[in-house]
């Protein structure tokens, strides 16, 4: 993971039904300086978001099979709570019609599970990249 910019003050929610997708995501991003919130449900990513508010999400479509909601609607909820917020979608289904769905409310890009660590790394650290190159020449 060296070569990456630490990434002081950044905020990074991740929601994923499973544990062990957040705590993965939560350590690598911690370490690297974010501030990183986590969420297994719609309701606790709303509730977190409302406070948090996060500058990039990381979205699992599918968020368990007794769930009413899905990744589409976490992206409608976060996006209601803050419309600047960058979504990234992580899945384990590429072929599922959410997928779709959501790329019509403003996700930046889908990566398929397992993805590759260092690369999610590097394209949060373009996307601040960008935005910080974005809001300087305002």
């Amino acid at each position: 993971m060296g070569g990456f910019n630490i990434m002081l003050g950044r905020k990074l929610i991740v929601v994923d039904d499973q544990l062990g997708m957040r705590m993965l995501i939560k350590e690598v991003f911690s370490d690297l300086g974010f501030n990183v919130a986590e969420a297994k449900s719609f309701g606790e990513a709303v509730n977190i978001a409302a406070s948090f508010n996060p500058d990039v999400a990381l979205i699992d479509m599918k968020l368990g099979i007794d769930s009413d909601y899905d990744g589409v609607d976490v992206i409608e909820a976060l996006k209601a709570i803050n419309p600047e917020v960058i979504f990234i979608i992580i899945t384990a289904d590429i072929e599922c019609e959410s997928i779709k769905r959501a790329f019509t409310k403003g996700v930046f890009c889908c990566l398929g599970k397992p993805f590759d660590i260092d690369f999610l790394i590097h394209l949060v650290n373009k996307l601040y990249d960008f935005e910080e190159t974005k809001t300087s020449r305002l």
